[in-house]
């Protein structure tokens, strides 16, 4: 499996925008690290509260998107 890079997909549009693969490597290098500091702080604490499962979920029924 391909390794993803955070900007990926935007890359041609930096690059249409004057950003150098360089800036975005670099950035694509930040995300990925705050991804796995935030990945290894969620594993590392405690487990979620069942209780709060549900909490602050809305639903009205319908199926709609709404804005």
């Amino acid at each position: 499996m391909a390794e993803a890079r955070p900007a990926g997909p935007r890359a041609g549009r930096l690059a249409e925008l004057g950003i150098g693969a360089e800036a975005v490597g670099e950035a694509d290098e930040r995300a990925r690290a705050v991804v796995e500091q935030a990945v290894e702080a969620a594993k590392a604490g405690p487990p979620p509260d069942p209780r709060q499962a549900l909490t602050d979920v809305w639903a009205d029924g319908g199926a709609a998107w709404r804005t």
